[in-house]
């Protein structure tokens, strides 16, 4: 094991941290954001070996969004207080599903220019992780519905490319992932009763 983990400190490093990060963020503490950074460090640079240039390129948009969900978990409230865990509108949701398609779109023809692997898996991963991370910062329930289509594809993804320890994660994220939507809609309907 402890030779594994010598070979492996990316893997190792962002499967720990990532965890940390899940939980933390299913049971609405702010420091789930912080230890996103850290996981993002992580698999920034296992990703980079791996050549999936979406998912490296992914965590540097993890850092930002890590931080503006700081930010909104606090203060994007109404008048600056905590924000508030709720259903995405039919407006919001009109404006998530062009999102995908326009990132997906733009993902694709950027990882053929970069001679990725995996472009069509590793683009539509991408854009379902962009969503499902900002829909995370608004508080969205259905963020958790994004991540578990996302985690099904990444075990295929990472699978295929032999990061066995991260196909393990997702699998682990797929039962975090309708934990937190379990988790998430008690609340609501707790605090909306």
């Amino acid at each position: 094991m402890w030779a594994y983990i010598l070979q492996n400190p990316y893997e190792v490093g962002g499967f720990v941290t990532s965890l940390i990060c899940v939980w933390l963020n299913i049971h609405e503490r702010v420091w789930g954001w912080f230890w996103a950074i850290v996981s993002a460090g992580f698999s920034a640079k296992l990703f980079y070996d791996q050549r999936l240039f979406g998912d490296m390129y992914l965590q540097v948009f993890f850092v930002g969004s890590a931080l503006y969900g700081i930010y909104a978990w606090l203060y994007g409230g109404r008048q600056a207080t905590q924000l508030v865990i709720k259903h995405a509108s039919t407006k919001e949701w009109a404006i998530i599903i062009v999102s995908m398609f326009v990132t997906f779109i733009a993902l694709v023809y950027g990882l053929a220019h970069l001679k990725g692997d995996a472009i069509y898996i590793d683009a539509l991963t991408t854009t379902l992780s962009i969503v499902g991370q900002l829909m995370l910062a608004r508080k969205l329930i259905e963020n958790w519905t994004i991540w578990i289509l996302a985690n099904g594809l990444y075990v295929g993804l990472y699978l295929q490319k032999g990061l066995y320890l991260y196909a393990f994660l997702y699998c682990i994220f797929i039962v975090l992932a309708i934990q937190g939507w379990l988790h998430w809609q008690k609340l609501y309907n707790f605090r909306n009763e």
